[in-house]
């Protein structure tokens, strides 16, 4: 899982994995989400290329 979360560039708080027990708030996790969204949309301007090739 660990790999899983580096490769999507994922924070394991985003799944409720925190290792020092705290709740996060909303804007807190909406801030740790803000890299692997930005991957996202990175990565879905290929999808119409990759689906024609």
């Amino acid at each position: 899982m660990e790999q899983m979360y580096i490769l999507s560039n994922t924070t394991t708080a985003a799944f409720g994995q925190l290792k020092s027990g705290l709740a996060e708030s909303g804007s807190a996790l909406r801030r740790l989400m803000m890299a692997p969204l930005t991957k996202v949309n990175r990565v879905r301007r290929f999808d119409p290329v990759v689906k024609k090739v």
